[in-house]
């Protein structure tokens, strides 16, 4: 199914891709306490840490991947939570996301503070529990994209995710999935939204399904 923006906002002149998802038993795994590894890039914290395993991603997945919202600067604040602009951004972009029909079926962050407050304001709007978010350096600014695609290939029963994560690693990220070279141009920017539908979790077999700025989500939000 697809569903098309509604003509009412002049201002986007675009189709926006959106597949929701059947309505299904949830695939959420029961709470657990934390689990670590030995692997850095395989931290997880609060209620929702699978372990990974090493075996392909055969299902498809929809990724949703946002940029956190506008942080202040080091030299105001060192943990560089988000300013009230990017509050804004991103509460912004999350009722744009309900108004598309967007539904992940888990939330993913960085240790971050401000990807974990963009996480978390995106969970409001889709009405998924605080301590049901996950957070992994698997999705933290430096990590490597084939780290993440691992990452995303090792949870369990998950067709839909949301990242709220960081540059340069959404950039190479989305160049991986969509790009059999990794070459691809996808150009960020803070509460923005990008839809990627991954027929596996290999480089090259996504399928970009939008892209979409933070001004055309406050447009779609009505904001």
């Amino acid at each position: 199914m697809r569903c098309r923006r509604a003509a009412s906002a002049p201002l986007l002149r675009m189709t926006v891709a959106c597949r929701p998802l059947p309505v299904r038993p949830s695939c959420r795994p029961p709470p657990s306490s934390a689990r670590c590894t030995n692997d850095p890039s395989r931290v997880y914290f609060g209620s929702l840490s699978p372990m990974l395993t090493n075996a392909p991603k055969e299902e498809a997945m929809l990724i949703y991947l946002m940029q956190h919202g506008t942080a202040f600067p080091k030299e105001v604040n060192p943990e560089q939570p988000l300013s009230p602009v990017g509050a804004e951004q991103v509460e912004s972009s999350a009722r744009a996301m309900r108004a598309l029909g967007c539904k992940p079926e888990l939330i993913i962050a960085s240790p971050k503070l401000r990807s974990r407050q963009t996480a978390v304001r995106v969970a409001a709007a889709m009405g998924i529990a605080e301590n049901e978010i996950m957070v992994s350096e698997a999705v933290k600014a430096t990590a490597n994209s084939y780290v993440t695609l691992e990452f995303l290939a090792g949870l369990p029963h998950a067709e839909s995710v949301f990242i709220a994560g960081h540059l340069p690693n959404l950039e190479r990220l989305a160049a991986l999935l969509i790009a059999p070279d990794a070459k691809a141009n996808v150009t960020f920017q803070n509460g923005g939204l990008t839809c990627i539908d991954a027929a596996r979790l290999e480089n090259g077999q996504g399928t970009l399904l939008f892209h979409i700025t933070p001004k055309q989500l406050r447009a779609i939000a009505g904001a």
